[in-house]
Order: structure tokens, then sequence, then C-alpha cells
């Protein structure tokens, strides 16, 4: 007996009437009825549903979803795509969307080649792909260098260029330069061989921090830390949460008109105590 497929990926829709009828195609067998009964709903409304004549209650999108097989942070990605269309309000719909496009551009960001994920232990490249971005960025070394904070000599920021229009992150267009691989100005921590790349970079990232509380003023930075106590058996979840918090508050301010400024947004989440109080019951 075959196992059946795992249900389609959220993130790869854009709204969960697609999603429904993915599920449908992804086996033979199943139908509109397997799937209403499967639900405990009548066919008749899950047609309607597909057809977009009736809608799904939000308060259903993760019963359903867990009866079609669906777990984990899938779970609430699924619950987000229905939130973006059925939401209590304007501003929580509103919200699901920009979740659902930070979920996105994190998996994407995950999905970086060796070669790329390499480029990304130099601390300043993620600020060049965000300067092309803005249409600021100019292919001169110079002006590059003296833009930067902290200061970056001229010769390594040449080779930095080269190479990320080499890797194809750069592009020269009629309009100026652009970024290809707008994920690459993410970086989280990865298993394997990156992983020393990656601790590289972050620890780069924390001393420039630490020097951006002298050099800056409280109108141009900020930091902030909480101490909590927190069931060390769901830990993972908090990480997994903490993975998605920049590009879920960032997402707001990308998508206004005329960048014209770069910033650093790190998050750190570290023990504050060894093992667990239950280790001492």
């Amino acid at each position: 007996m075959s196992s059946s497929p795992p249900p389609p990926d959220p993130l790869d829709h854009d709204d969960y009437r697609t999603w429904f009828q993915a599920w449908i195609d992804q086996a033979p067998g199943r139908s509109q009825t397997l799937l209403a009964r499967r639900v405990g709903a009548s066919r008749s409304m899950v047609a309607m549903i597909l057809q977009g004549r009736r809608r799904l209650p939000l308060a259903l999108a993760m019963p359903w979803a867990r009866e079609l097989g669906v777990e984990g942070d899938a779970l609430l990605q699924f619950e987000a795509l229905v939130r973006q269309e059925e939401g209590e309000s304007l501003s929580a719909r509103r919200l699901a969307r920009q979740h659902l496009r930070a979920l996105r551009a994190h998996r994407d960001a995950e999905l970086l080649g060796d070669k790329q994920f390499g480029l990304l232990e130099r601390w300043y490249v993620p600020v060049i792909l965000e300067l092309a971005r803005t249409g600021a960025l100019q292919d001169d070394a110079t002006w590059l260098s003296e833009r930067l904070w902290p200061e970056v000599d001229a010769p390594e920021l040449r080779t930095a260029l080269d190479d990320l229009f080499e890797a194809g992150a750069l592009v020269r267009t009629p309009d100026g330069i652009q970024a290809r691989h707008e994920a690459m100005a993410t970086v989280r921590e990865p298993q394997g061989d990156a992983s020393a790349i990656a601790k590289r970079y972050h620890a780069e990232q924390l001393a420039h921090a630490s020097d951006a509380l002298h050099e800056f003023g409280p109108d141009e930075r900020y930091l902030a830390s909480l101490t909590v106590a927190i069931p060390r058996a769901r830990l993972p979840e908090l990480v997994e949460a903490l993975h998605r918090v920049p590009l879920e508050v960032t997402a707001p301010f990308r998508e206004i008109e005329g960048a014209d400024h770069v910033v650093q947004l790190s998050v750190q989440l570290f023990p504050r105590v060894r093992g667990s109080e239950a280790d001492d019951r």
C-alpha cells in the first residue's frame, strides 16, 4: 500500500482555493467528495468554496488543514493563506499577506547555493544588494567605500562587486544595477559546511552592533534585550518563530517606494542558564 504524498506547500499558492485543488490533484482517486468526507463537511459546501461562491470560515482553516495531513509550520502558513482573504479586519488581512511574503522570502533565502552563500561571509555583500534595490548602487568601488559603515577598502569592494556580477546576483540594466537575488540579503545560520561561514558573519555583525552603540545616537539605532523563562521543550518553536522576525518586521517598509537608506536588523537568542530547572527536580 503506497503512502500518501505530503500535502501541497501553502507557500506555493496565492489563495487557499488553489491549495485545496492542488490537494485533490495530487493523487489518483481524490475528489471534492473525498475532501469533504475528510474534513467533515458536505460536498456542496466544498464545491462552493472551490468555486469562490462561499468563503471558508477562518475558524475552520487549521482543523481542515490537519485533516488533510498538514502539520507543523505549514499549519500556520495555511492559516495565513486563509486569513489574508477571510481575516476579521483589513489590517488583519494585510498583515497576513505581509506574513506570507516574509515566509516566502525566508524560504527562498534557504535555497542559496554554496558559492552564493560563500559571498555572504563578507558582511557588506547584503548591503551592496540592498543598495542595488534602492537604485543607488554605482559600479564604483571608491564611491561604495565612502558610503559603507564601517569603511571597507576600495580594492576589496571591487573584488566583491566583480564576484556578485559573476554570480548573477547583480546585473547591469539600462536602468542601472539591479539585484537578482533579493533573498541573499537575509542570513540565518545553516547546517553543514556553511555553518562556519554563518558563524563568522554573525560574529562580525555583533561586533558592529557594539560599535554602533557608541558611533550612533538613539535616533539612528535601536537596541533592546528581554530575559524570559520558557519551557525548554518549546525552545525549537521559539527559534523557528525568530527566524521569521526580521522579514516580518521589515516587510511593510520594504514595500515603500523611494528607499534611500540601508540598516541592519539582527536578532539574537542565547541561554542565560545551563541546563533547565527540570534537571534539578
